[in-house]
């Protein structure tokens, strides 16, 4: 179907601390390149890639290294991509695209040590007038690839195609580009009903895997890579400057990107805007607040819906029946699937007919509605690629897409595949489990990888222990889940660091960061939090609603302020709403 349909939901991810599903027993490949001339050099970076040595601490190098004239002199070789694609985009955008790939090196430090292969792809701008260049788009993650969903998402964005190329790129260790992966039959959950101490064992040892199948790979994922990656992708398209626009995660990497090359800075669009200042424990404990208060507003409201809300009369009678069935759900091994299932829902309120729909099916022992919501599709008509969460939610902790941590957590199908189902008390039965589609494991091991590669800590049992208390206040039905996705990263292979973190671009044109009010998964202070963190000026453009991604709402208002920015040039004045 054409996305423009179903413009109030959406695909963008922001995982906080969600447990990632490793599938795939082919390892990451490493492949040499035939670089053409062009007429342009490195520019330099303020931070560089970790040292060589994984296992130790990582610092920034303090000199980029030299050797990157041939990757900043190549061009894209595109061919027609449209037989390739295994989305189900419409005719009107599917057979625009075309496909080609860009090398880089896998150390910045040291380009002769190897190279990745970047999946690109572009639709041309469909006019009329004058051409503005590339708009590269990210919709978040990290993990979720962007070529095979951006043919899907093309009918977003009306307004930049008519002036830009719409410009997809997988980063370094997802889709198409080197995708990590961490061996055959390896299901990254964690089982919450495990005592802490064992969810962290069980995670080490999982965790071992990735290191036996992607150890070359592991050190060199993380967000600062994959924004050096982006500026050679600029160069390889012929663009002096980047015009980008990233979404959840995606605000991220702008920032990031904009911090190792401000000079090069364009046009940038932060949407759903990731909070720089938050540790890991910090982000996921804040996004599990958010989460808690949206919960509220679908209470509240199934509740005044009198006998339309499968939950019972009151906001508070609301909350303990969901709470019932979740301690269900939990009793049977099927936590995960239905925390995922209610997050997916709370990203838009036009799912929220949706949650109210499979929790009256699941009151009469039919788990197809929470099967459904918790595998992204079915929520409000989106294509089941670009749906929420389409992918099962990687761990790692914080600042990224879907906390999660639950036994099973919010893939499309559960790792228990014995397809149990059987009613629990009071007639009801578990979510439905099923064999998970391959993608969404790979994004999975994708998103954990990176998560992991992006922060330097590493929690235990003790940490979790301490950490407990807070994320329960926070949220009764999330608390526990985002709590144990801090032990995620437990004995993973490499070393990270915090230079993701680093987003200071005080020479860069400012920015438009745009932030929803009552955003489940990047809570609204965070767009604030990153203006001042980025010092260049930039201006926040607040939607008051709820949900994650303002653009792709029906808001006119943010469509018209967003696209005066990137065709124009025009900041909309600060302190502007849109409602």
């Amino acid at each position: 179907m054409d996305v423009r349909q179903a413009s109030k939901s959406h695909g963008f991810r922001r995982a906080a601390v969600a447990m990632a599903v490793c599938a795939s027993a082919t390892a990451a490949v490493l492949v040499p390149a035939v670089l053409t001339p062009a007429a342009e050099e490195a520019a330099p970076s303020a931070v560089s890639p970790p040292g060589r040595t994984a296992s130790k601490p990582v610092r920034p190098a303090r000199t980029p290294g030299a050797g990157l004239g041939p990757y900043y002199r190549q061009r894209i070789h595109w061919t027609p991509c449209a037989g390739t694609l295994h989305v189900q985009g419409t005719d009107t955008y599917r057979r625009r695209f075309e496909c080609g790939t860009v090398t880089v090196p896998l150390d910045y430090g040291h380009p002769g040590s190897g190279e990745i292969r970047l999946a690109v792809n572009r639709m041309r701008t469909t006019g009329p007038g004058r051409r503005l260049g590339s708009l590269l788009l990210n919709f978040g993650g990290p993990g979720e690839p962007v070529v095979a969903v951006l043919p899907d998402m093309a009918g977003f964005f009306p307004g930049p195609a008519a002036s830009y190329d719409l410009v997809g790129v997988d980063p370094r260790g997802t889709g198409g580009s080197s995708p990590v992966v961490c061996g055959p039959g390896v299901a990254m959950t964690v089982n919450i009903a495990e005592p802490p101490a064992q969810v962290a064992a069980d995670q080490r040892a999982k965790n071992a895997t990735c290191g036996t199948h992607s150890g070359k790979l592991l050190p060199w994922v993380g967000t600062p890579d994959a924004a050096r990656d982006m500026d050679v992708v600029r160069a390889a398209l012929g663009e002096q400057k980047l015009n980008y626009m990233g979404f959840s995660y995606g605000t991220t990497l702008g920032a990031n990107y904009a911090h190792q090359f401000p000079a090069r800075v364009g046009r940038f669009v932060l949407d759903s805007v990731v909070d720089p200042t938050h540790d890991p424990e910090q982000e996921a404990l804040a996004q599990t607040a958010s989460e808690q208060a949206v919960l509220d507003d679908f209470l509240a409201d199934c509740a005044a819906r009198g006998a339309d809300c499968p939950l019972g009369g009151t906001g508070q009678s609301a909350a303990d029946e969901l709470t019932a069935l979740y301690q269900d759900a939990k009793a049977q091994g099927g936590a995960g699937e239905f925390i995922q299932a209610i997050r997916n829902g709370l990203y838009s309120e036009a799912s929220w007919p949706a949650i109210r729909q499979a929790l009256a099916q699941l009151e009469q022992g039919d788990t197809t509605g929470i099967a459904r919501l918790a595998g992204g599709g079915g929520a409000s008509g989106l294509p089941a690629a670009v749906a929420p969460h389409r992918s099962a939610p990687a761990d790692g902790p914080g600042r990224y897409d879907d906390p999660g941590g639950a036994d099973d957590p919010g893939r499309p199908a559960g790792s228990d595949r014995s397809g149990r189902s059987g009613p629990a008390d009071r007639n009801r039965s578990g979510p439905v489990r099923s064999d998970p589609d391959p993608d969404a494991v790979q994004a999975g091991v994708s998103m954990r990888a990176i998560a992991c590669r992006d922060t330097a800590a590493r929690y235990d049992a003790d940490a979790f222990t301490r950490a407990l208390p807070a994320f329960l206040k926070a949220s009764p039905l999330f608390g526990e889940a985002n709590a144990t996705g801090l032990l995620s990263c437990a004995g993973w292979p490499v070393a990270g660091d915090d230079t993701s973190r680093q987003v200071r671009a005080a020479q860069a044109p400012p920015m438009l960061l745009v932030a929803t009010t009552d955003d489940p998964a990047t809570p609204y202070d965070g767009a604030a939090h990153m203006a001042r963190a980025l010092g260049n000026g930039s201006t926040v453009l607040t939607l008051r609603g709820s949900g994650h991604g303002a653009y792709v709402t029906p808001s006119a208002c943010v469509h018209r302020n967003v696209d005066a920015f990137l065709l124009h040039g025009v900041l909309p004045a600060k302190g502007t709403t849109c409602s």
